[in-house]
């Protein structure tokens, strides 16, 4: 779910003084903002509700095991995302500098931002099929280990949390690698960025009206938790596409 938000230099080295290193893939170094770790805690709340709500009947504890593996999962499929954009961006010769922490999400910090449509191409791309990858090697091992209980769910949940990523990733919205994609995409074709930064909120908004619009059918066949996240998503990408027009990487 590694958002597609192209950083400047100033709004970069801002990031800094707060920012807590934890490692580095490549030489690109992983750092979290203090204050987005009570967004983790957010994700981790959510998620043991999510856990109570698809087994009811799981006794606390195994909720909470339950719960961390599902947090883990999601964690180290958003990591493998950011070394999918730091792989493809080094192709692409426009390398990431940074990975950062916004909202409880990592996001690519870039401090060259004037570089080739295809570069940024280059750059996005990586990400969502490294996420893709992961999701069907997952399937494939799911078809064989289908029959033995733990490896099965294990394997289940490391399928869903890259899907879940990969589809998060690609909506055309700003803040996320989909709208970085259609946008250069079309400024390649047509050599116009204008048209590009169209296309986006165009498609952005359709995409955006399209979840609100199936999260009332899940709500309207009483699945709450999907009918919200739907909905929630929406309404964050037509935010997103208001908020941040003609900022798009």
């Amino acid at each position: 779910m590694t958002q597609g938000t192209v950083t400047q230099p100033e709004e970069s080295k801002a990031l800094a003084p707060q920012a807590v290193h934890l490692f580095e893939v490549a030489g690109v170094p992983f750092v979290v903002r203090p204050q987005d770790v009570a967004f983790h805690m957010g994700i981790f709340w959510l998620l043991l509700r999510f856990v109570g709500f698809a087994y009811p009947h799981l006794p606390t504890p195994f909720r909470w095991l339950v719960g961390m593996m599902w947090y883990v999962m999601f964690v180290a499929s958003d990591t493998a995302h950011s070394v999918g954009h730091i792989l493809s961006a080094r192709a692409a010769n426009a390398p990431v500098n940074v990975i950062s922490t916004a909202l409880g999400l990592q996001v690519t910090v870039y401090y060259e931002n004037k570089v080739k449509p295809v570069q940024h191409l280059g750059r996005a791309a990586g990400g969502p099929a490294i996420s893709a990858l992961l999701a069907a090697e997952a399937h494939l091992i799911y078809r064989v280990a289908k029959h033995i209980p733990i490896l099965r769910t294990v394997v289940r949940t490391w399928r869903a949390a890259n899907l879940i990523v990969l589809g998060v990733a690609l909506i055309p919205s700003p803040s996320f690698d989909g709208s970085s994609l259609l946008k250069w995409a079309v400024a390649q074709i047509t050599g116009e960025e204008a048209l590009g930064e169209d296309a986006v909120q165009g498609a952005g908004f359709v995409i955006s009206g399209g979840l609100v619009l199936a999260g009332l059918v899940m709500l309207l066949r009483r699945r709450i938790l999907y009918g919200l996240g739907f909905i929630g998503a929406g309404f964050y990408a037509a935010l997103d596409l208001s908020l941040l027009h003609g900022r798009i990487g």
